[in-house]
């Protein structure tokens, strides 16, 4: 049975301007701009997604993949934080540009500005292999103008995507639109490559419900370096971790997370970065995903003996790595074997 409550509060904006019930939407993806309001949003797509359904919309995919193989379910968790009544926005989700100061092996042009200038500046031969990032009419503009016109008044979460938002000058500028407001009933989430300590904004961050910056740390050192390609030195995330990690342990609203994306190169290194992790307490969740588009370094590429040898060598229980695309799915699937993982980190370990 398909009943999702996110067409009565979540809106997802896409880098390229298209906005979606969801982050995991597959269907078709109007502009932002074509709409006046938060409202006209979901209007939109509860015409055209009807719940509760016997029959799953095609957009709705990846959730009834999700559901069909017993795993849970995006649309399980926004059941949990979106109220399936009125018609007013309550989870924003929104990735203004594609600015980013590194360009991630896993990562494409949608998501990089430094990937869409390599892209553009080899384009004859990268084109073959990903696709260009056509810039959106300002994503800024059209967010201010709907929250200005649409009633939030029920929004409980932001979460910033990118790009880096705390590279992104558009992002930044949104953060600042709340500066005189009251956020105190508003989550704030926001992944970051932990390059930048944003300085400028912990004030303001401490007028939130709550702050969740979640760094994206894949290994340390050369590891690092190599699935980063940037010009900023393993030590100064370092630095910007242990700043987030005191700047939590001082304000009991800020909750600190790492996602770390597995891929061939930083697979059987997951021990040393599991350790360094451990360094900074305030990290109360660690999570994992796979690097599963980016062919050439998933870890889903090669067989499952081979990824069987090289997890456990690492003394790492190991189940179908397909599951492990959230947290929760991870934990769930051993706890129901009976093993006695509280927390990823300890998995990893």
């Amino acid at each position: 049975m398909f009943n999702c409550s996110a067409k009565h509060g979540y809106i997802c904006v896409k880098p390229e301007g298209e906005v979606r019930p969801c982050c995991r939407w597959k269907g078709f993806s109007p502009p932002l701009d074509m709409f006046e309001t938060f409202e006209d949003i979901l209007d939109y797509y509860q015409k055209i997604i009807p719940t509760p359904s016997k029959t799953w919309p095609q957009g709705c995919i990846s959730c009834y993949n999700d559901v069909s193989s017993s795993r849970k379910s995006e649309m399980e968790v926004l059941n949990e934080i979106i109220e399936q009544t009125g018609n007013t926005i309550q989870y924003l989700e929104v990735g203004f540009d594609n600015v980013c100061n590194m360009n991630c092996v896993m990562c494409s042009t949608q998501y990089s500005s430094r990937w869409d200038k390599l892209y553009k500046d080899n384009k004859e031969f990268l084109s073959k292999y990903i696709l260009e990032y056509n810039s959106p009419p300002l994503i800024y503009d059209n967010i201010i103008r709907l929250l200005e016109n649409s009633d939030i008044s029920r929004l409980h979460t932001i979460k910033l995507m990118g790009g880096e938002p705390m590279y992104s000058k558009a992002s930044l500028k949104f953060l600042e639109w709340f500066t005189n407001k009251d956020v105190s009933n508003i989550k704030l989430k926001f992944t970051t490559n932990a390059t930048i300590f944003p300085e400028k904004y912990l004030d303001l961050f401490k007028k939130f419900k709550c702050v969740i910056p979640q760094t994206s740390i894949d290994g340390i050192n050369e590891i690092n370096d190599w699935g980063r390609n940037s010009n900023t030195s393993f030590k100064k995330i370092e630095e910007v971790v242990g700043l987030w990690n005191e700047y939590a342990r001082q304000n009991n609203n800020i909750e600190l997370r790492n996602n770390t994306t597995i891929t061939l190169v930083n697979m059987e290194h997951l021990g040393t970065l599991s350790k360094w992790l451990s360094n900074y307490d305030q990290f109360t969740i660690k999570q994992i995903s796979i690097a599963a588009m980016t062919k050439y370094i998933s870890p889903l590429v090669v067989s499952r003996k081979i990824r069987q040898l090289l997890w456990q060598e690492q003394n790492i229980l190991y189940n179908d790595m397909k599951l492990y695309t959230r947290h929760e799915t991870l934990l769930n699937a051993h706890q129901q074997q009976g093993y006695p993982v509280k927390n990823v980190i300890d998995y990893i370990k």
